[in-house]
């Protein structure tokens, strides 16, 4: 029950978003019962109702929805609620194998595009990349490092639990911030139990055949064959796809509490996996007889057990690095000989010569899918998969008729294979790694309202984010580089020790082909982040005649516990070049670049197979101390008039005053060179300051001069014959000393 002020203007909230009835009585009229009146999040449902004099006792009824037009407010948006929603073609994705995700249709609306950055929500007003903020149930979806990140809802809210998506294209009222605002509004339960059940399913037999990829045939077959092949025997089956979801969710009160506690859970479960984008694909790996030191093939006879003896068929391509000969400034080399099938044969390496490091490396290697052909020998198919489960939940509790408490959660767990591309060969080759993410975000609100014109909302929201993304050899034993016998690396031991290495083979030209590297180096590293927020809000909303009126601030305290490479050194990366077991030039003392009848150019991968890296291993060295807890807060009080002048001019007057606080870290980590210190060692100019807090002149504390706050000042301005528009989830009308009664 709400009594106009005396300007006839009311509100009544806050109200969970759906539709209501509103019943309005004053003495000497008709009492009008308006139903269908939607309320929406984010928003204000206006009512311009009309009294017709008579006695309270008769009631006229208006069933048909009010109109939507809101001349009383110039915010722009779009809402979608659930059932619309629903029935939208959100499908999993076929290229990231991911569930559906609510975030998808918000570059759909007007005033919008597609983000060109990933994982980032639309842009609003061609503004540009991460401007823009991501809420739940009001309360700001973000950490430190991740400005309008879509995961941040999509990686745990269920479709099946969202009641209400609004996107905000216009400036946004001031309590909210953002070059554009998505909120996503969780459901409620009610008084009666609804729930639903439901499982989605991509299989490969479910798959049709397209007009290009049913004819495709398998290595060392043509299409001809593939098309004329029985039960298609000759070519390729369809890329695999596996893919299900499984949702579930329910909502209603809880019984024995008189009407006064209502609950809503979800659950939602994928499981996903395929052939990832540019697959299947051929790439180059060493032959049979290649990785047991025989590289006749590279003369012919692929698959029928290479060549034999020192002939002209076979001529030298590779030599013993250790044997050398030099006379004045012409030098030659040793050809790599051993006997085979009885007879002395060029390119073989002897078997005492091959590094027992090299051969645990290979050990894992496929065999080629075709061994009659040295190039494209392998087919890959990049692997992609994704498994994610989440848990949300509402719980709402009407402590009395003006005291509501409200909790929120949404809780996922998802596990991917990340950056997974070249080359398409299993483990530890791969080339990607494993990613685990776990987001959370907590919120509470308590609403009390204190009379019919003043209303006050507090709200409490946290927001964890932790990423675990590890190189997939990581901590298996049989691939990590001291297990197969790679020492001396640095100490104490990091990713250089406990992952795969990283290897590349370079070209020898005049000879193909060259064997495909193995894993992607940095992509493939291990990093841990931990990213929190922790927020909040209090908003204070009053009616004084005319005018409506809000007070507010919002607190941020964002915080990243750890950001960085994980241990002491990176993966350690050994190349490999043909230069190393490549004869030298004619009448030179210069090594061979290239194959030619009168030199040997070398092969990079009997150059692994010997054991001799080019230069020197790189293993990358990486900070001992990460950033442990780098914090970052915001100050945003502000205060909005909503002017009702009269009938046809409304003017909603803002300001919001944003102090960021500059960016540092609690244990002094971070550093930078200071030109106008003098170095206490040397004490020659410049020296290592810490941008932290602390008593030593090698220390210097975060700015915080007001003159970097940032300001925002709005003046919005609408004609129009209906009533002043309100934020919040409001809704008004002006009577004198009318009552208005809301009907759930």
């Amino acid at each position: 029950m709400r009594t106009t002020t005396s300007a006839g203007v009311y509100t009544i909230a806050p109200l969970l978003p759906g539709t209501y009835t509103v019943q309005v009585e004053a003495k000497g009229f008709k009492t009008l019962k308006q139903d269908n009146l939607v309320v929406n999040a984010l928003g204000t449902a206006n009512l311009d109702a009309v009294l017709t004099i008579g006695e309270a006792t008769d009631t006229i009824t208006v069933s048909d929805a009010p109109p939507v037009l809101d001349t009383d407010n110039a915010v722009l948006g779009t809402v979608i609620e659930n059932a619309t929603y629903s029935n939208l073609p959100l499908l999993m994705s076929t290229v990231t194998f991911a569930q559906r995700d609510p975030t998808a249709f918000a570059s759909l609306t007007t005033g919008t595009q597609a983000s060109t950055s990933s994982l980032r929500a639309a842009i609003v007003g061609g503004l540009g990349n991460n401007l823009q903020q991501i809420y739940l149930d009001g309360v700001p979806a973000e950490t430190i490092n991740q400005q309008a990140d879509t995961r941040l809802v999509g990686l745990n809210v269920s479709v099946d639990a969202i009641d209400q998506f609004q996107v905000i294209t216009s400036i946004p009222p001031v309590e909210y911030a953002g070059a554009g605002a998505l909120n996503f509004t969780m459901k409620s339960g009610g008084l009666g139990y609804h729930g639903q059940v439901s499982d989605y399913v991509r299989n490969t037999i479910f798959d049709s055949w397209s007009f290009v990829n049913k004819w495709v045939p398998k290595l060392g077959s043509t299409v001809a064959q593939c098309i004329a092949s029985a039960n298609r025997s000759l070519c390729q089956g369809k890329p695999f796809e596996h893919q299900n979801e499984f949702s579930a969710s329910i909502g209603g009160k809880v019984p024995l509490t008189h009407n006064k506690l209502f609950f809503f859970v979800a659950y939602d479960l994928y499981h996903g996996n395929g052939p990832g984008s540019g697959s299947p694909a051929q790439l180059t790996v060493a032959t049979t007889l290649m990785r047991q030191g025989d590289f006749t093939e590279l003369n012919g006879g692929v698959g029928t057990g290479g060549l034999t003896g020192t002939g002209a068929n076979n001529p030298a391509i590779i030599y013993d690095p250790r044997i050398n000969s030099c006379v004045g400034n012409v030098c030659t080399r040793q050809p790599f000989q051993a006997v085979k099938n009885g007879i002395l044969t060029n390119n073989v390496i002897p078997a005492g010569d091959i590094s027992t490091i090299s051969q645990a490396m290979q050990s894992f290697l496929p065999a080629p899918s075709d061994p009659t052909t040295i190039t494209n020998n392998y087919i890959g198919t990049r692997v992609a998969g994704n498994d994610n489960h989440l848990a949300d939940y509402r719980v709402d509790y009407d402590l009395s008729a003006n005291h509501r408490i409200s909790t929120v959660g949404a809780i996922g767990v998802n596990h991917f294979l990340n950056n997974y591309g070249a080359p398409f060969l299993p483990l530890p080759y791969v080339g990607g790694d494993l990613a685990s993410v776990y987001p959370k975000q907590f919120n509470v609100e308590d609403a009390y309202t204190f009379g019919p014109h003043v209303v006050n909302q507090f709200k409490y929201g946290y927001t964890r984010f932790y990423m675990d993304i590890h190189d997939a050899t990581d901590g298996i034993k049989q691939y990590q580089a001291d297990t197969l016998g790679i020492t001396n690396l640095p100490s104490p031991a990091g990713q250089a020790t406990t992952d795969f290495p990283t290897v590349t083979f370079g070209a020898t030209s005049g000879i193909s082909p060259a064997i495909g590297n193995w894993k992607q180096g940095a992509a493939a590293a291990t990093t841990l982040t931990s990213p929190a927020t922790f927020v909040l809000i209090d908003n204070v909303q009053w009616l004084k005649g005319r005018h409506s009126m809000t007070f507010g601030a919002s607190y941020e305290f964002l915080q990243v516990k750890n950001a960085g490479p994980n241990g002491p050194t990176g993966l350690l990366t050994l190349p490999y070049l043909p230069i190393s077991t490549a004869g030298f030039a004619a009448n030179s003392n210069t090594l061979a670049t290239s194959q030619s009848a009168t030199a040997g150019g070398g092969y990079s991968y009997a150059s692994f197979l010997i054991g001799a890296v080019s230069g020197s291993p790189t293993v990358s060295l990486q900070p001992l101390v990460q950033q442990i807890d780098s914090r970052y807060k915001t100050f945003a009080p502000y205060v909005e008039d909503t002017w009702k002048v009269n009938s046809k001019l409304t003017i909603d007057m803002g300001l919001r005053w944003d102090y960021l606080q500059p960016y540092h870290e609690l244990k002094n980590h971070f550093t930078f060179m200071n030109p106008a210190l003098t170095n206490p060692s040397t004490g020659t100019p410049s020296a290592l300051q810490f941008a932290g807090n602390g008593d030593s002149p090698t220390f210097c504390g975060p700015l915080r001069d007001l003159k970097h706050a940032a300001v925002q000042i709005w003046k919005l301005a609408s004609y129009g014959p209906s009533w002043l528009a309100g934020r919040g989830r409001q809704q008004r009308q002006r009577f004198t000393e009318a009552e208005f009664q809301l009907v759930a």
